[in-house]
């Protein structure tokens, strides 16, 4: 069983980093065909997308995957009943969107646009539905494979639909039809491994109750969490309008990748300190120790190296021409991964500790915070001010975990190594910053993985074994 475990967690991790991939292939593509301004509309109308997503799914997702492989004989019914409520709450979310286009005066491109963002609100509902059913029978290899097969019609449709003169339209498009595609293909292997749902599915008033109050709790976390993560850019639209909400979008979408690292390391991390937390607290300690030190030990170098070489980043990646304004957001907002790859280690370890009410308390509080933040310093400093917001939400969001973690985490924080991490990355920065009017970007990486080694191996902040070390403890978390 636990070979089994490590399996599908080894294959989710590589169809996530494929996936991932895909998606910054796609993001990249259409940052360079629309420009900030239709960047921004495409980002605005995505976050709302988004936000409307969770509403549809109403927490049922985690019911959904307790239920439908514990009753065999009500597994359709089961995937049939949410599907009706999520298309339930859509008729009503999209009538919505087009009744504020119809009454309220938009531009023919914004009209044109939330047409297209109505057709993804119908797909996603039936997509996030299958995959729920990969997760409940516990087959990350499929709920994977799922996954890239969207991701690439994602980035093969919306290509074909730039290079035939569509524009916001095309990425919007792309996420409606590979989501519909991919679904489809979901549905023949579920029909094929798992249950029939032609014919044996019903809907039972029973299921649909349950389904509401049982969703419920878990719909509030999700919608707070959604909105702390898409306020920024919503808010961001409202005030400064699109231009500037595409060059924060072209900025933010480069870190995107980078948090996966975190999010890999928590979910290996989760079951083993979920497992130990009463047992043995030494354990539990040096695993949350080695987490920390390690992502440390990646964040800071890469902040460091991105606030450096963000003109280059940015003009290999969009082009200088129409992102240049990208370039001060991107050297701003890389920061804010450092107090995130932090907040990943104490969530899982709040997690661990069953504080989720604390955690769900924190959360709303940070986007109290965020949305008043943003309130003050955008209308000032544009979209500047939503890096500083980034920056500032994600200490308060730290600050709050270590206040209802502040036994373990203040007992088990490795300080020192990381005063002796923080160093090296200042001698990395220096030296770097010195040479960089002589070298050219591609230079840079290696020069820079030289110089922060060297600095290392000096402050002995780190040592190869110890790398070694956390590796090990890591898998061994899986």
């Amino acid at each position: 069983m636990q070979r089994g475990i490590t399996q599908n967690i080894a294959s989710l991790g590589i169809s996530q980093v494929v996936s991932k991939v895909l998606v910054y292939a796609f993001l990249i593509m259409i940052t360079r065909s629309l420009g900030s301004e239709l960047l921004g509309i495409f980002a605005y109308l995505l976050n709302f997308i988004i936000i409307f997503d969770v509403v549809m799914d109403y927490g049922m997702t985690p019911y959904m995957v307790k239920t439908i492989p514990g009753d065999k004989g009500q597994s359709a019914s089961y995937f049939l009943c949410p599907l009706i409520i999520k298309y339930s709450l859509a008729v009503l979310l999209a009538s919505c969107v087009l009744l504020y286009g119809f009454f309220i005066e938009l531009d023919p491109v914004k009209q044109n646009a939330m047409k297209y963002a109505v057709i993804v609100l119908f797909t996603w509902p039936f997509f996030n539905s299958v995959i729920s059913v990969f997760q409940a029978y516990e087959r990350q290899d499929l709920y994977g494979i799922i996954y890239i097969v969207r991701n690439s019609l994602l980035l093969i449709i919306t290509y074909i639909f730039l290079s035939q003169g569509m524009k916001v339209g095309a990425p919007l498009l792309g996420y409606a039809v590979s989501a519909f595609i991919a679904a489809f293909a979901g549905v023949f292997w579920i029909q094929k491994r798992f249950f029939t749902i032609y014919g044996t599915g019903k809907i039972k008033a029973g299921i649909i109750t349950g389904l509401l109050r049982s969703g419920l709790p878990f719909f509030v976390s999700t919608f707070i969490t959604a909105l702390y993560l898409r306020i920024d850019i919503l808010m961001l639209s409202w005030i400064r309008g699109d231009i500037e909400t595409g060059l924060f979008k072209a900025s933010q979408q480069i870190l995107e990748g980078l948090l996966l690292i975190p999010f890999v390391v928590g979910n290996t991390i989760f079951p083993v300190l979920s497992r130990i937390v009463t047992e043995d607290k030494e354990q539990f300690a040096e695993i949350y120790k080695k987490s920390v030190k390690f992502l440390l030990f990646l964040v800071l170098p890469i902040s460091v190296f991105i606030t450096l070489t963000a003109k280059d980043i940015i003009g290999i990646m969009y082009g200088l021409k129409e992102y240049s304004g990208s370039i001060a957001a991107l050297q701003l907002l890389v920061w804010y991964l450092v107090p995130n790859y932090l907040n990943y280690v104490s969530l899982y370890s709040l997690y661990a500790y069953s504080k989720q009410k604390q955690v769900l308390v924190v959360i709303a509080t940070g986007f109290l915070f965020k949305a008043g933040l943003t309130l003050f310093l955008v209308p000032w400093l544009g979209y500047i001010g939503s890096c500083y917001t980034g920056i500032a939400s994600e200490c308060i969001i730290l600050a709050g975990y270590s206040y209802y973690g502040k036994n373990p985490f203040a007992r088990y924080f490795p300080w020192k190594d990381s005063l002796r991490i923080t160093a090296a990355s200042a001698g990395m920065f220096i030296i770097l910053w010195l040479i960089t009017p002589y070298t050219s970007f591609w230079l840079k990486i290696p020069f820079a993985l030289l110089i922060y080694g060297a600095a290392v191996f000096i402050m002995r902040a780190i040592s190869i074994n110890e790398v070694k070390s956390i590796a090990a403890s890591l898998a061994k978390g899986q």
